[in-house]
């Protein structure tokens, strides 16, 4: 309620005659204070799923590949197949593992522009390894892009990383632990170099006003948002004892806000 009543001022006040600022200067102000990145290191989107597609039409010409493994979240082959992308897919083992070696081969073979790792991964749900992601990182020439869309439910971030190696772009989302997913906004984190090539390609007014003053509303209340988060988290791992305990169901870990269920019908 109190997010409501700041946003009902808001609106008031908001000149809807008005463009929305192109360059989200009161969220980015907000965004460097929640994740300690300063603000040239970030781009906001009409949802992550717009910078997906904006990294795609900034980073790749046809025929160029990108490298994905499967299952994933299917937009990174919709929008590279969009592009003219030469999609390169590794499958993930029976229990949706990543076998590093293999994929680190597959890369250095592939040659791909852009490797889309989505952490944790929808949607199984599983996690990729901090160590994982920066081998990864060293062995690939092409950009990396670290997908954090469930990053509130994992507590896990390739941040640290991100001084440290230039060919990092880490995405996040406020349609998942901030319950804004009707409003469609999303940020990328990345060096100035990166952010200043993608500001090229990304439409000027692409995040309206009031998504830019909901976002920055919300993350002046993260007590509450961290309440709910762990509110979900311990109801996750409640639901997985109960599900482990049907017969016919096998029922995998998971560091989202979902459960990946596999049924052991038989014929």
């Amino acid at each position: 309620e109190k997010v409501e009543e700041a946003l009902i001022k808001s609106i008031k006040a908001m000149e809807f005659n008005r463009y929305p600022d192109s360059s989200c200067i009161g969220l980015k102000a907000a965004i460097s204070r929640y994740t300690g990145i300063d603000t040239g290191s970030i781009c906001i989107g009409n949802g992550s799923d717009e910078l997906i597609s904006v990294l795609l039409q900034t980073f790749i010409n046809p025929g160029d590949a990108i490298a994905v493994y499967n299952p994933t979240f299917a937009m990174y082959k919709v929008y590279g197949t969009i592009c003219g992308a030469r999609i390169w897919r590794y499958d993930l083992d029976n229990d949706f593992e990543l076998n590093l070696d293999e994929f680190i081969q597959g890369l250095k073979a592939e040659k791909p522009k852009l490797v889309f790792l989505c952490n944790p991964n929808n949607p199984t749900g599983k996690m990729l390894a901090l160590s994982d992601i920066e081998e990864i990182l060293k062995n690939t020439a092409g950009i990396v892009v670290v997908d954090e869309a469930y990053f509130e439910f994992s507590g896990v971030t390739a941040l640290g990383l991100l001084s440290a190696y230039d060919n990092l772009i880490i995405l996040r989302t406020f349609s998942k632990a901030f319950g804004l997913a009707g409003l469609r906004i999303g940020y990328m984190l990345a060096g100035p170099a990166i952010i200043s090539y993608v500001d090229r390609v990304r439409s000027p007014f692409n995040v309206n006003s009031f998504a830019q003053a909901a976002a920055a509303e919300v993350l002046k209340n993260l007590d509450k948002v961290m309440e709910r988060i762990e509110a979900i988290k311990s109801e996750r791992e409640r639901l997985i004892i109960l599900l482990k305990q049907l017969e016919g169901l096998q029922c995998f870990e998971s560091a989202s806000n979902f459960i990946l269920i596999r049924s052991k019908c038989s014929e």
